[in-house]
């Protein structure tokens, strides 16, 4: 091997890395040209081994995996991330590695594992030394952290503990007054309420982005607020407007390359194109996101997609059989991912169909499980889900 060969790598990574960053968070990130530039940083970065750089390279490759939608390579980034943070003894690193793997966890439908390391982050992180991570990773890692939370505990059947970790996330941020945390924070809010219905949340979390300085220009941001916003224009009865603003919204992200968290996007769209009658395009519209579920293993929202489409294509005259295959399959994906919201919801979609269509045994059978559901909650009981649930046991 020749001497200098070293060298020229040592050149060629930083090189990389000038463009990577350069790369981020641009139209050009979603090109398949990008991606191989991000998987030739990763190589480079372990043949040059231990560098005054590693943190930031791998902090950059981390971002890039987490929302060009490649979630199954966060893992792996952040286990050297954990490497490096105990190696230099740096809690604060061990911290933030936490953060970034319990987003990557959450997306990937691993719902208990991104609880546990992003409770560890609010529960341990040192807020003095915060300042730091900042301007490393541009965010407040603590109040971030609870945000991302939110839609977590959420999922897994604490709907009021999900409510709260919100509310703690948006006065922190409001009291910190850093804008790129609270862009964030009000933008991932705005999202959540669209998940628990709560239109007049979607609203504030809408207005209070709006009033974030320097912010318009972050697409990655801005589409997710859009989004939100036009779920809530059409839940107000501005059908025509809302979707086509939720639909604009989607193809800004695409263009963008920040495709993590469409399938969440999809989802809600169909929804409400199959409150309007508009089952052809709603059922697209799942395709779509079943798609970027195989594609990018964004699996958190799977069950509802497949819910989902049970219920369009009921609409749309599809047999009983077929309907009722897509709940179970719905029910067994939300049980290994211990995502019981999924599973209540589509457990009374079944219990709808099965109601009107079943034999007195399925009836039973279903009933059973909708009682067992129902009885694992601790909180929650004034949710509309609960609430619907206990409707149909009394029948």
């Amino acid at each position: 091997m020749s001497p200098s060969y070293p060298n020229r790598v040592s050149q060629e990574l930083a090189l990389q890395t000038g463009l990577c960053g350069l790369l981020l968070n641009t139209e050009d990130c979603v090109v398949p040209e990008t991606a191989s530039m991000f998987d030739r940083l990763w190589q480079l970065l372990h043949q040059v081994g231990d560098t005054p750089d590693h943190f930031q390279v791998l902090t950059l490759l981390a971002s890039y995996y987490l929302w060009s939608g490649k979630l199954c390579k966060v893992p792996d980034v952040c286990e050297e991330l954990f490497t490096l943070a105990a190696r230099n003894e740096d809690e604060h690193l061990d911290v933030l590695s936490k953060f970034v793997l319990g987003i990557a966890e959450g997306y990937l439908g691993e719902l208990t594992q991104a609880r546990n390391h992003l409770e560890d982050v609010v529960a341990t992180f040192a807020r003095e030394q915060q300042y730091s991570l900042k301007f490393v990773y541009g965010l407040d890692p603590d109040i971030s952290a609870r945000i991302f939370l939110a839609t977590t505990c959420w999922l897994l059947g604490y709907p009021e503990l999900a409510i709260k970790r919100v509310q703690e996330a948006t006065d922190q941020a409001q009291k910190l007054g850093h804008p790129l945390t609270q862009a964030n924070v009000y933008c991932w809010g705005g999202l959540f309420h669209t998940l628990e219905g709560n239109v007049r949340g979607a609203l504030q979390m809408g207005k209070l982005f709006t009033k974030v300085e320097d912010i318009n220009e972050n697409l990655a941001l801005t589409s997710v607020a859009s989004f939100c916003c036009g779920w809530a224009m059409f839940e107000e009865g501005l059908t025509e407007q809302g979707i086509a603003q939720m639909s604009q919204a989607i193809k800004d992200r695409m263009t963008n390359g920040d495709l993590t968290v469409n399938s969440q996007l999809l989802s809600t769209l169909a929804a409400s194109y199959g409150k309007v009658g508009k089952i052809k395009e709603g059922i697209l519209a799942l395709e779509d996101a079943l798609t970027i579920v195989d594609q990018n293993d964004e699996r958190f929202f799977e069950p509802e997609i497949i819910r989902l489409m049970g219920e369009l294509q009921m609409m749309g005259g599809e047999s009983n059989d077929v309907v009722e295959s897509h709940y179970y399959r719905a029910i067994e994906i939300a049980r290994q991912q211990n995502a019981r919201m999924w599973e209540l919801r589509v457990t009374i979609s079944l219990f709808n169909l099965c109601h009107s269509n079943g034999t007195n045994k399925k009836r039973e059978e279903v009933w059973s499980m909708l009682e067992d559901i129902c009885a694992w909650f601790t909180e929650g009981f004034e949710l509309p889900d609960l609430l619907a649930a206990k409707v149909l046991l009394k029948k």
